[in-house]
């Protein structure tokens, strides 16, 4: 409604989004199930906010979020294509909103990783020494992906273990030091 209140969301929605039934959601807000951040926006982080796309739409808009950030119960992030068109009433007075999403975060994640094989690439043209190519990786992985820490292991001359050649943070430096091996057999 004009106070962003819900009228009606289907199952899926409410189930997935808020892991609660449609009957919950009917009369309450957004920030009754999401945190400020993806209601109102943070631009540092490319998020637009509902309220943003909700005030456009009670405008007259219809709007089109292809980034729009969610957090659904589980507190999973995911990435919806969402769009949003006024709610008119049979006076024509626009009384909210009524909004679709497909979720594409697989999508977006795909295109994360073609992103950072093709940023990797780049830098395999720049860089001097294998060591400072396999640094590069895991520090590109573990931002891209959000890992505390990532290893990558090669294979001994013998080609009969996997042997640790860089890792990022504490547990990798430490199997890096210590070697950590996995037999391949």
């Amino acid at each position: 409604d004009r106070d962003f209140r819900y009228l009606i969301a289907n199952k899926a929605f409410a189930e997935q989004g808020f892991g609660t039934t449609p009957e919950d959601v009917v009369g309450k807000d957004d920030y009754t199930f999401a945190p400020a951040e993806l209601v109102d926006g943070n631009p540092e982080k490319g998020i637009v906010g509902f309220r943003v796309d909700d005030r456009k739409a009670l405008s007259g808009e219809i709007v089109r979020n292809p980034y729009d950030v969610v957090v659904h119960k589980d507190g999973s992030q995911h990435i919806l294509d969402t769009t949003k068109s006024p709610l008119y009433d049979d006076e024509g007075r626009i009384i909210g909103t009524v909004g679709m999403g497909r979720d594409i975060t697989e999508q977006h994640r795909a295109h994360e990783r073609e992103r950072l094989a093709h940023e990797l690439g780049q830098q395999l043209t720049r860089l001097l020494t294998p060591d400072e190519l396999l640094h590069a990786t895991v520090e590109q992985v573990a931002g891209v992906f959000g890992y505390y820490h990532a290893h990558i292991y090669l294979l001994d001359e013998e080609g009969e273990q996997l042997v640790v050649r860089e890792g990022l943070g504490e547990a990798g430096q430490t199997m890096k030091q210590a070697g950590h091996r996995i037999p391949l057999n």
